[in-house]
């Protein structure tokens, strides 16, 4: 006699309503409710990737979804090129006046050529000061 490797009861894919036997190391690890990788796809929460992580981008402490985090990305983007071919030049930290490790900083997503230069340290400092008070923990 064969080892069976699917069930032999008979499920209904969540996602295309398809009639299917699952694998039984699927049910086991309780799993087994889509037909396929495709269906799972499908039936997965949107934005969830197929490791059960969030797919997209946390930002000021806050899950923002994808067409938001596009935006963002596009401005960080832009702002790579333009420092690649010249159009926008690094300056010192507005805080403290360094020149090492100064990144560009968005008030303005919509504005993605108008930036911050604060070094490492106080861009995080920026960014926690503006995380709590989005949590409505300063003012």
């Amino acid at each position: 006699m064969a080892y069976e490797f699917r069930v032999t009861e008979v499920r209904q894919c969540q996602a295309c309503g398809q009639a299917f036997r699952p694998w039984k190391c699927a049910v086991k690890a309780g799993k087994g409710h889509t037909c396929s990788k495709r269906c799972a796809q499908i039936a997965r929460a949107p934005g969830v990737t197929a490791h059960g992580k969030r797919s997209g981008r946390y930002i000021h402490g806050f899950y923002v979804n994808n067409k938001e985090a596009r935006h963002v990305l596009k401005a960080h983007n832009l702002v790579k090129e333009a420092l690649k071919y010249g159009r926008l030049i690094k300056a010192p930290c507005e805080r403290c006046g360094t020149t090492e490790k100064v990144e560009a900083h968005h008030d303005d997503y919509d504005k993605p050529l108008e930036v911050r230069w604060l070094c490492f340290t106080h861009h995080r400092e920026h960014h926690r000061f503006i995380s709590r008070r989005l949590k409505g923990q300063v003012q």
